[in-house]
């Protein structure tokens, strides 16, 4: 989430990952990928580096977690008994 400024001054959080597009029209208007839009106060450069800043700022969370979960493997998983339900067999019943 990245905060901007919409054009009666009101600070707002949008979900980055659902922008489509930036244009400047005079002003800077975020496009959502559902096709709605909203016009803000910052240029677009400024909301690049907002997104850029905040995936930065996830990866470098999600990495800090790292070895901190088991991860399991294939193998690792119990399999089904039921005949049929085996990888080998296609995974199907």
């Amino acid at each position: 989430m990245i905060k901007v400024t919409d054009v009666a001054g009101k600070e707002k959080y949008i979900n980055a990952s659902l922008l489509e597009g930036i244009e400047l029209i005079p002003d800077t208007r975020l496009v959502f990928v559902n096709g709605h839009s909203m016009i803000v106060r910052e240029s677009p450069e400024t909301i690049v580096e907002r997104i850029v800043d905040f995936r930065h700022q996830w990866v470098t969370n999600a990495r800090s977690l790292s070895g901190l979960f088991p991860v399991l493997r294939h193998d690792d998983v119990p399999q089904d008994e039921t005949p049929g339900c085996r990888p080998e067999d296609g995974g199907k019943a």
